[in-house]
């Protein structure tokens, strides 16, 4: 069971805030600041958390890791976090998810803000607002890999470009010669066969003779 927004006391029972006892609080803060800030200033939206839904990680242990998503649903009568109305809501924002149980304090999820849809329900007397967001994968899955005018036609002529102090190919130009000339090249490990030679009876040259040992 989870509480959600600020700590409260629970009625009729010795004082106790939520989060530090058996009943967990989910908090959630964002940031405006650029995502290359390393150290942000974090805003507090946890009153205005409704509901949130988590997923990351991978399913099992021979399947890959797949971009964490996360979604929260925000109490938004303030137009806090509406972009027509506040500019500095806007794509990666960084926001920041955990949870407080027990007297500890665990992170949920850490990522960046892909999307914010604003809905007006009950005729326009409410007002929320749903973040969509990734993790670090997202992110990393986003980004193009480099490229080198002109194009590096091979690995090595690649990691010439950053002039590497040292660099020991090992077998990667063997490889890439593999690759770019596959219907042409024959590998050592193959070898085409060989008829065996035919042996005719009285031919000594096919089968040639046992040597002998002198004993002593």
């Amino acid at each position: 069971m989870a509480n959600i927004g600020n700590p409260v006391t629970l009625p009729q029972t010795s004082p106790f805030t939520v989060g530090q006892g058996p009943i967990s609080l989910i908090r959630a803060r964002y940031t405006t600041d650029d995502a290359s800030v390393a150290l942000p200033t974090w805003i507090e939206a946890s009153s205005s958390v409704r509901d949130y839904d988590l997923g990351h990680g991978r399913s099992g242990t021979l399947s890959e890791f797949e971009t964490g998503q996360a979604t929260l649903t925000l109490d938004n009568r303030t137009r806090t976090f509406d972009p027509l109305s506040n500019p500095l809501i806007r794509p990666f924002n960084r926001w920041w998810i955990y949870e407080e149980f027990s007297g500890a304090t665990e992170d949920l999820f850490r990522g960046y803000a892909i999307s914010y849809a604003n809905e007006w329900p009950e005729k326009g007397k409410d007002a929320i607002a749903t973040v969509t967001l990734m993790d670090e994968l997202g992110v990393l899955a986003a980004l193009g890999l480099p490229t080198t005018d002109p194009v590096r036609e091979n690995y090595s002529s690649l990691i010439a470009v950053d002039l590497p102090d040292a660099y020991y190919p090992l077998n990667e130009l063997a490889a890439t010669a593999a690759r770019d000339n596959a219907d042409n090249v024959v590998h050592d490990f193959y070898q085409e066969p060989v008829d065996p030679p035919k042996v005719r009876r009285g031919d000594r040259k096919a089968v040639p003779a046992p040597r002998l040992r002198k004993r002593f």
